[in-house]
């Protein structure tokens, strides 16, 4: 095969299975993905005795479990697994997977859990634990500039800190040629590739890992669009990438990835994204810090948020968190409680942390991710949620696309002078709960607040209803849920994760 044979075959390929496919650039996925730091490289091989087609029936619960153990800690960027022709190459793998992860610390911590203890040993159902591995390293090639490869060893061609959840994704595997050493091979194969990275970089290719075996190649391969790919196959220049490499390898394969539905079988010579679960929520915090005249700090209240977003990722809802200005949000110090088990546990765990820390900036946030937003309360809230222009387009914006608007204690003070785009107000109508005006008796802030938030709600046409003194409460009026106090906060995630399933 000569190398336009090769590109017209690569161009084929690509331009088929997007028109049988939904690719990222046709369903792209949130831009608030964890950015990848940390990769794992697997190669499976099945495991033997296995019946015919365990391994395409079985996978997809285990791709299943990756993206539940992963996206639900909020540390999976990318899950791209990859199926080779089934028996013309016995040295290839079964499966090779890419897993683009937040970090490695994280990655630890998720599989020190009983759950991750559990999908490791998982892997022995469908592989083989003698063949089966990860790739021993992860280099970035740029920095460490190896003067060879090694075999079972990945290299990232660019900067591995790169979001592979945008742009265009595909997989590349090639055998290594008989007539080649594999010694041979492996220089080969380090030319080769600096090749296509310096050929196909200022094209478009940002995201390019190459797993180097001294039997065969994968590359895993991200372009800034379809487009850009598609322009770079019909240049010459990426002819002479495709002649070097039909030198040195016979193609197994060169397939764009395809979005995979959880639970449907696999197939071979296809490559699958498997990605963290689509239904996502998006956490609103205050940015205000200080409790009126008094001199006192407040902000958001860690149980309010904590909470909600337990009970969120627990339902397999992927959950971010913005604030009015964005960065790190203020907390309120009374209710820094890690006696409690959630607070205690989230206010530990890195992905939290990092996501309450660096909270992204409402107004710049595409509101179209998220199926359901929720404002957290804190006393912070009665002076930057109600007047503010981005949390009333959000939340229109957010029930008008028929997605869940919630609020819990002082948050409702976010659904005050919300108008819908007919120009009624959202909760006029609606039955709603808050922190009640008893409750700011009791905790002696009635002349601190700039306004009270039950009278508001009920000036705005609310029917208010409230539970004794401290008591949770939760209502649900179609797609609008409340909370009553921080009794309430995990009602309000269940409610809102219930809704979701629906």
């Amino acid at each position: 095969m000569n190398n336009r044979t090769w590109a017209s075959v690569v161009i084929g390929t690509v331009l088929l299975g997007n028109m049988a496919c939904a690719t990222p650039q046709s369903g792209r996925q949130p831009r608030a993905a964890a950015q990848a730091t940390f990769y794992r490289v697997w190669q499976g091989f099945q495991k033997p005795g296995l019946a015919p087609h365990s391994l395409e029936k079985g996978l997809p619960s285990f791709m299943k479990e990756t993206v539940d153990l992963y996206g639900s800690a909020g540390i999976l960027n990318q899950y791209l697994v990859v199926m080779p022709p089934k028996g013309k190459f016995a040295n290839i793998p079964d499966e090779l997977a890419l897993v683009a992860l937040a970090s490695e610390d994280e990655y630890k911590a998720v599989r020190q859990t009983p759950a991750g203890q559990k999908y490791s040993d998982r892997h022995w159902d469908l592989f083989s634990k003698e063949t089966a591995s990860s790739a021993k390293k992860f280099v970035n090639y740029e920095v460490e500039k190896p003067a060879k490869l090694e075999s079972g060893t990945a290299y990232s061609m660019f900067n591995p800190k790169f979001d592979w959840s945008e742009g265009y994704t595909l997989a590349f595997v090639g055998a290594r040629k008989p007539s080649l050493s594999k010694d041979a091979f492996l220089d080969r194969l380090k030319n080769h590739i600096e090749m296509a990275r310096d050929v196909m970089g200022p094209r478009g290719l940002q995201g390019y890992i190459v797993f180097a075996h001294d039997d065969y190649e994968v590359a895993y391969l991200n372009w800034n669009s379809q487009k850009a790919h598609d322009l770079t196959m019909k240049d010459p220049a990426a002819g002479k990438v495709f002649e070097d490499a039909e030198q040195i390898m016979e193609r197994v394969m060169y397939e764009p990835a395809q979005k995979h539905i959880a639970g449907e079988e696999v197939d071979f010579n296809k490559v699958y994204l498997a990605n963290a679960p689509e239904r996502r929520a998006l956490v609103v915090v205050t940015s205000h810090s200080r409790l009126g005249t008094t001199g006192k700090k407040t902000g958001y209240y860690l149980p309010e948020v904590a909470h909600p977003y337990a009970a969120l990722v627990g339902g397999n809802i992927q959950v971010d968190i913005a604030s009015i200005n964005g960065g790190k949000a203020p907390l309120d110090p009374n209710s820094l409680d890690l006696k409690d088990p959630t607070n205690g546990r989230l206010f530990a765990e890195s992905a939290f942390q990092r996501k309450i820390s660096n909270t992204l900036r409402l107004d710049r946030v595409d509101l179209s991710q998220y199926q359901a937003i929720l404002f957290a309360g804190g006393h912070g809230t009665m002076w930057d949620f109600r007047e503010t222009l981005a949390v009333q387009r959000a939340i229109r914006e957010v029930y008008e696309r028929n997605g869940i608007v919630a609020a819990v204690c002082h948050g409702p003070a976010a659904l005050v002078d919300v108008k819908l785009s007919k120009g009624e107000y959202l909760i006029a109508g609606k039955q709603v709960t808050g922190f009640t005006n008893e409750e700011e008796n009791a905790v002696g802030l009635t002349n601190v607040m700039p306004f009270l938030l039950e009278d508001a709600l009920t000036s705005r046409g609310a029917t208010f209803s409230e539970a004794p003194l401290w008591q949770p409460k939760v209502v649900v009026d179609g797609r609008l849920v409340t909370g009553q106090n921080p009794a309430s906060a995990e009602g309000v995630g269940e409610a809102i994760a219930e809704l979701l399933k629906k």
